[in-house]
């Protein structure tokens, strides 16, 4: 799981620009990462710039979550050199910001935790970037290892907005004699 987290930071991370003051965010239940188009918040990894390359991630607060910034310092700035400063909220709390945030083009996290209720409708505003050309042109990324309902589920008109690092589900079970009593 920390190979896909680091996956979906580096994609961020490329889709991050000094000239495109793109942002990129992931937010929600099934912790996937998206790239939203706003104004910068700061230093935001940008390529061409030789000083501090820092990113804001707004995540939720969760054992999993908390494992990824224990691990982020190691696995991810020392091969990218860019530092990940996380802001952890409650799920609905992040819902409210960010939903808050990509709205206003307000700029204050670069990462976002989103989940496949936000994805396309944020994308469908146009307040994310695409991430289909970054995913497609990343050797150690399959788009391919994705199942279908879970890549459709972050995606608009074929164009993928974020990028899970996990999914879930959920289903009724019922015993169907007393049902049927």
């Amino acid at each position: 799981m920390l190979m896909s987290v680091l996956t979906a930071f580096a994609l961020v991370s490329a889709a991050c620009g000094s000239s495109s003051d793109s942002a990129s965010t992931d937010s929600g239940d099934s912790g996937d990462t998206a790239t939203t188009d706003g104004a910068d918040s700061g230093d935001s990894g940008d390529s061409g710039d030789s000083g501090d390359r820092t990113i804001t991630v707004a995540i939720v607060g969760n054992p999993t979550m908390e494992d990824i910034q224990t691990l982020t310092p190691e696995n991810f700035t020392a091969d990218t050199g860019i530092t990940v400063n996380y802001v952890t909220l409650e799920e609905q709390t992040l819902r409210e910001q960010v939903t808050l945030a990509a709205g206003s083009d307000g700029g204050q996290y670069d990462v976002v935790m989103i989940g496949p209720y936000e994805a396309p409708q944020f994308g469908e505003n146009e307040w994310l970037l695409p991430l289909t050309d970054y995913a497609a042109n990343d050797a150690d990324y399959d788009v391919d290892d994705l199942i279908d309902p879970i890549r459709n589920a972050l995606s608009v008109d074929g164009e993928m907005y974020a990028v899970p690092f996990y999914g879930e589900s959920s289903f009724i079970m019922y015993n169907k004699e007393i049902m049927d009593a």
